[in-house]
């Protein structure tokens, strides 16, 4: 999944990514509403003016953050499908993968419910909504075949990889919801309902 258009100057392409960084801390704080470009300006130590030369708004700024953060959590969930050797090996490893997202970043994946929402409401935001989307369905596709191909799902499955992919997406947005109000217990009720899923799909 590209991240923007193809960046032809190699090194504004890294202070980019490095004014991403600085920004994701403070939108998986204080969410996109309530942070400004020139808070992001701060925490970096660049100047507004300076921030507008790599981005040209806070949205391009959050699109750019949330998209490169959900590229590297559908690469890691890939290497899970990829490296599998079995289905139970599969679903541990997929649904640890899930589990580590709530548990460790589970502020940052919160900016991606946020863009969702942001996205009714707002054109641009709804181009790069479906670019991160998609990859993510891709991602359940290549889980569906792979767990056919272990044997680990019912060939007679009613279950299509969309509504796999909404069904995750259902219980990981009440994990991360129970999660962020201090729900300790959260992660591991988490697991074991998506324990369940994956058996009712075998």
């Amino acid at each position: 999944m590209a991240l923007t258009q193809p960046i032809r100057n190699p090194l504004r392409e890294e202070k980019r990514n490095e004014l991403a960084d600085f920004a994701i801390e403070s939108l998986a704080t204080k969410g996109y509403a309530r942070t400004s470009l020139r808070d992001i300006a701060k925490v970096s130590g660049m100047s507004l003016g300076r921030m507008h030369y790599y981005f040209e708004s806070k949205a391009d700024l959050i699109k750019y953050c949330v998209a490169r953060y959900k590229q590297r959590f559908v690469e890691g969930l890939a290497a899970t499908i990829s490296g599998a050797t079995t289905g139970p090996e599969l679903v541990a490893n997929f649904i640890g993968g899930l589990s580590d997202g709530v548990r460790v970043d589970g502020r940052v994946h919160r900016l991606w419910y946020n863009l969702r929402a942001e996205a009714l409401f707002d054109e641009d935001m709804r181009y790069a909504v479906a670019d991160i989307e998609s990859s993510l369905r891709a991602l359940v596709d290549r889980l569906y075949g792979r767990l056919k191909s272990f044997g680990a799902m019912s060939q007679n499955s009613l279950l299509d990889p969309e509504e796999l992919y909404l069904m995750l997406d259902a219980l990981f947005f009440r994990a991360l919801q129970r999660q962020l109000v201090g729900d300790d217990v959260e992660c591991l009720q988490f697991r074991t309902s998506l324990q369940r899923l994956f058996d009712k799909l075998a």
